[in-house]
């Protein structure tokens, strides 16, 4: 009988040891507090990206969550999807996702140009293809989150939209959108060299569309320098 409960004491105490031990290496045994663990998240700069005939390279800049890691402590790990990592997509003459800023390297050059110094979050830009064949100006438009409306600290899609325009090299980078006016929609008439928007204010700022907001619509003439935003009025004045 002594023996049994020997050999059953000694059988719990290799499992207690084998417990502490499992414990202690921090990988085996799952976080008591899951909220208080984060996913790897990186700044990172994607390849650049030249559009068609254009002497640019644009080197978009932005975040990348790796999501949840088994083994941070390398790269290599099965647990990264590393192939194929990106902040961008890029289809035809668009660039959409996080991109926090953009850098702009001449082709033959080596020196890169930072878009702006500013805090802004752009989800996509695009290049107006027809424009530079009928102008010979190669254009940029931004559709940006440039204002945390809501004072969380943070820019989001739930925000104010704002559109802006530049040169194919970052020159000339400026805002089209009047502050606090939220940009619904815009197309560009390329038979006009026009690019058309139109934006939407909350006036009694109830942050609901109602009759009481006001709805305001612009042009700009893209074959000008300036390329100012004017306002028309299709429902009259």
């Amino acid at each position: 009988m002594k023996n049994c409960l020997f050999v059953l004491s000694f059988a719990f105490l290799i499992i207690a040891c084998n417990s502490n031990e499992t414990s202690s290496s921090g990988n085996k045994i799952p976080n008591s507090n899951p909220e208080e663990t984060e996913d790897p998240v990186f700044e990172m700069s994607d390849l650049p990206i030249q559009f068609n005939r254009t002497d640019y390279l644009l080197h978009p800049i932005g975040e990348y969550d790796f999501g949840k890691a088994k083994d941070k402590s390398s790269y290599r790990s099965s647990a990264y999807d590393i192939k194929g990592a990106s902040v961008t997509d890029f289809s035809m003459n668009r660039i959409s996702g996080n991109i926090k800023n953009v850098k702009f390297q001449q082709v033959n050059s080596d020196s890169l140009k930072l878009l702006t110094d500013k805090e802004i979050f752009i989800y996509e830009m695009t290049f107006l293809e027809d424009i530079a064949n009928n102008t010979k100006k190669q254009i940029l438009v931004y559709d940006i989150l440039d204002k945390d409306t809501n004072d969380n600290g943070e820019l989001d899609y739930k925000y104010i939209e704002s559109l802006y325009i530049s040169n194919i090299d970052g020159s000339n980078f400026k805002k089209l959108s009047e502050e606090n006016k939220d940009v619904i929609n815009w197309k560009v008439i390329e038979s006009l060299n026009r690019l058309y928007f139109k934006t939407v204010e909350d006036t009694n700022q109830n942050e609901k569309l109602d009759n009481e907001d006001q709805f305001n619509y612009y042009f700009v003439n893209l074959a000008d320098d300036e390329l100012t935003a004017q306002e028309y009025f299709p429902l009259g004045n």
